[in-house]
């Protein structure tokens, strides 16, 4: 049960992390790819609707809400993109190391 660990037990350990790691990363890519693209549609209605909602409602307090939320979903969507590029430069410097000690 404990003994000696081979080196295909070793690579297919890796290659099933693997798959289980990019499947959730691209499930999550999608998920938050839908969210982006419901604020995307929620920004063009707003802007469209915008006058008319200041109009019958007389003040300015829904419209300095909306903004305020579609300014922190973009810093918010700002720093995940920032978070993503520098660990997509993580992993391929390792893929670089890899590669060159192989």
């Amino acid at each position: 049960m404990f003994g000696k660990i081979s080196r295909n037990q070793v690579e297919r350990a890796f290659k099933i992390a693997k798959g289980h790691i990019g499947s959730f990363y691209n499930g999550a890519k999608n998920v938050f790819s839908t969210v982006d693209n419901g604020f995307k549609i929620a920004k063009t209605v707003y802007g469209a609707l915008a006058p008319y909602i200041n109009e019958f409602t007389g003040g300015n307090a829904i419209h300095d809400q909306a903004m305020k939320t579609f300014k922190n979903y973009d810093e918010i969507k700002n720093k995940v993109l920032e978070k993503h590029n520098v660990l997509e430069n993580a992993i391929n410097d390792v893929r670089r190391g890899v590669r060159e000690k192989t």
